[in-house]
């Protein structure tokens, strides 16, 4: 199954609809997996698996802004504890290596 790392700016209507539909209450740390990429960067991706591919949205402050403008609650997600949460985590043992497309 196809791995895909999707940040705020390549996001389309139709995987916001998915991420929405998936986690209609939102979302918190235990959603999350962090991934050490190829390049040795480290990020925290929201996992969404479909029929066809595995979804890994990278979770940055734009990305949680635009999810909730799309989304019209602000309650969906609170950004700051997640964004606290993201920081806090800085170190995990998490090794997987997945590329960045």
């Amino acid at each position: 199954m196809k791995k895909i790392i999707k940040d705020y700016s390549t996001v389309s209507k139709e995987q916001m609809d998915l991420i929405l539909d998936r986690f209609p209450d939102g979302f918190d740390e235990d959603d999350l997996i962090r991934l050490k990429l190829q390049n040795g960067d480290e990020v925290t991706c929201l996992e969404l698996k479909t029929e066809d591919a595995i979804y890994l949205f990278k979770i940055s402050e734009r990305f949680l802004d635009k999810i909730i403008d799309y989304s019209g609650d602000d309650t969906w997600v609170d950004v700051d504890d997640v964004m606290d949460d993201i920081n806090d985590d800085n170190d995990s043992d998490d090794d997987d290596n997945y590329d960045d497309d």
